[in-house]
């Protein structure tokens, strides 16, 4: 082995929890940058006076929370996070 590399189950069992952490942890930061992008576009809808740019920014929160809703299923201690916005 070289040196660095852990060898055995030991070795592999920590690659596991370390790829499950990374790959929570980046679920995690996606929901928030996808509730981000809910939170600027929904107060656009209301204002767009243009129909197809209304449809558009309603495609976009529909298509946003959808995705929330996948990485939830990666990352389900990341399903009450919630982007505080004031």
């Amino acid at each position: 082995a070289q040196a660095g590399q852990r060898t055995g189950a030991q070795g592999t069992d920590v690659q596991d929890t370390q790829a499950t952490q990374f790959t929570q942890h980046a679920a995690a930061c996606l929901i928030l940058a996808n509730q981000a992008e809910i939170a600027l576009t929904e107060p656009a809808v209301e204002k767009l006076q243009n129909e197809q740019a209304r449809e558009l920014a309603q495609m976009i929160i529909k298509d946003h929370t959808q995705y929330i809703s996948k990485l939830q299923q990666h990352a389900p201690q990341a399903a009450n996070l919630k982007l505080n916005v004031k």
